[in-house]
C-alpha cells in the first residue's frame, strides 16, 4: 500500500495576533508615557487621562482578538492555572493584571470618582505598579516571540527593547490623534501639548529606528535568519513593512 504525505504551509499566527500584539503595545505604552507625562508636567494633564482611558478599550480589543484566534477558545481560561507553563500563560495574566489596574485608575481618578485627585500618595502608587506592569505588556512580547527557538528570526534579545520603545510611540501618537479629534470637537487648546508631543515621539521613533537597524544586520550575519530578513526588507512582506 503506498503512502503520501501532503505538506501544507501552515500560518501559525495570523493579523488577528498581530492587531492584537500592536493594540497591546499601544495600550501599554500610552498608559505608561499618559502617567509619565501628567506627573512631571501639568500641561499634559489632558493628555494623560485620554492615555489612561485609551489603554482599556485598546487592551479589551486586543484581547478578544487573541481569543478569537485560538482554535479552542474554551482553553483560553486555562493559561491562568498554569501562568508558569509558557510565555503566552504569563503574558496573559500580565496583560490582565494592566487590565484591571487600569481600570481601577480610571475608576478612581477621571469616572465614575475622583477619589486620586486629592490622593497624591494612593496616585503615585497606583500609577507605579500600573507602569510597571504596563513595561512588562510591552516587552513580553519580544520574550513570547523568543521564546520560539526553532524561529532564528524571533530569538534575538534586543526583540523585547524594540517592542517596548515601539509601544511607547504608538502610544503617544494614538494619543495625540485623539485628542486633537478632542481639541478640535471641544474647542480646546491643545496645540501646545500635541507640540511637544511631536518632538518627543521623533526622539522615540529615531530610537527606534537605531534599534530596528541593529536588529535586521544581525539578522544578516545569520545564515537561518537571513531569509527571514530579506523577506521583511526586500521580499514578499516589504511593502508592509516600509508602507506599514
Amino acid at each position: 500500500m503506498e503512502m503520501t504525505d501532503t505538506l501544507r504551509k501552515q500560518k501559525v499566527w495570523g493579523w488577528s495576533v498581530a492587531t492584537y500584539l500592536f493594540l497591546a503595545g499601544m495600550g501599554a505604552g500610552a498608559y505608561l508615557m499618559g502617567f509619565i507625562l501628567g506627573l512631571v508636567n501639568s500641561e499634559f494633564a489632558l493628555f494623560s487621562k485620554i492615555a489612561i482611558i485609551l489603554a482599556a478599550p485598546l487592551m479589551v480589543i486586543g484581547l478578544f482578538l487573541l481569543v478569537l484566534d485560538l482554535g479552542q477558545k474554551q482553553i483560553f481560561a486555562m493559561v491562568f492555572l498554569r501562568p508558569l507553563s509558557s510565555w503566552m500563560a504569563r503574558g496573559s495574566i500580565i496583560i490582565t493584571i494592566f487590565l484591571i489596574l487600569d481600570i481601577i485608575h480610571i475608576g478612581l481618578w477621571i469616572w465614575p470618582f475622583n477619589i486620586l485627585a486629592d490622593n497624591a500618595g494612593a496616585f503615585l502608587a497606583l500609577g507605579i505598579i500600573g507602569s510597571i506592569f504596563a513595561v512588562l505588556t510591552m516587552i513580553y512580547t519580544g520574550l513570547l516571540l523568543g521564546a520560539a527557538k526553532p524561529i532564528p528570526f524571533w530569538s534575538q534579545t534586543v526583540l523585547p527593547v524594540l517592542f517596548l520603545v515601539s509601544g511607547i510611540s504608538t502610544g503617544i501618537m494614538g494619543t495625540a490623534f485623539i485628542l486633537t479629534i478632542f481639541g478640535l470637537s471641544a474647542g480646546t487648546a491643545v496645540e501646545p501639548a500635541l507640540v511637544r508631543l511631536a518632538r518627543y515621539d521623533v526622539f522615540i521613533v529615531i530610537v527606534e529606528a537605531i534599534i530596528l537597524v541593529v536588529y535586521l544586520y544581525r539578522m544578516y550575519q545569520l545564515a537561518e535568519a537571513r531569509l527571514s530578513a530579506n523577506m521583511v526588507v526586500i521580499g514578499n512582506l516589504s511593502a508592509r513593512f516600509w508602507v506599514g
